[in-house]
């Protein structure tokens, strides 16, 4: 579920299921490409293989939830 900040940016938990550590810039770059049409978004580490994911556009963050992927690097990726 969305979480909005005292006005900030909206935030999107997701986390990475996986045995060994998936990398901020691996999930960034699949995300990236994924999501080519929503330009406005930054995922930050909060621990190994969680992150948060901010948007400032309450429209693509409802693409993003109705359009996938949940997959990174053959890994389900759970929000």
């Amino acid at each position: 579920m969305p979480i909005l900040r005292n006005g900030g940016p909206l935030l999107l938990p997701g986390g990475v299921i996986a045995e060994s550590p998936v990398r901020r810039n691996r999930v960034y770059g699949v995300l990236t490409k994924a999501w080519a049409d929503r330009k406005d978004f930054q995922v930050n580490e909060v621990e190994e293989n969680l992150y948060a994911i901010s948007f400032h556009s309450a429209s693509d963050l409802m693409h993003v939830l109705e359009n996938a992927p949940w997959s990174v690097g053959g890994f389900l990726f759970n929000v």
